[in-house]
């Protein structure tokens, strides 16, 4: 069994942007404007925008 962290943002694009520019991922995926995937060192970490509510 294995397990896939999820974080949820209200803003993907800022999200994507410290992962991918300031820490040096890799975007593996992206769904839409709701969704995406970055390596994290060998780690799967999905990405996940919701409201602000």
């Amino acid at each position: 069994m294995s397990y896939i962290a999820q974080l949820r943002t209200t803003d993907l694009e800022q999200a994507l942007d410290f992962y991918t520019n300031t820490l040096g991922y890799k975007l593996t995926f992206r769904y839409e404007d709701f969704y995406a995937g970055i390596d994290v060192e060998g780690q799967v970490l999905h990405l996940k925008r919701v409201d602000d509510t």
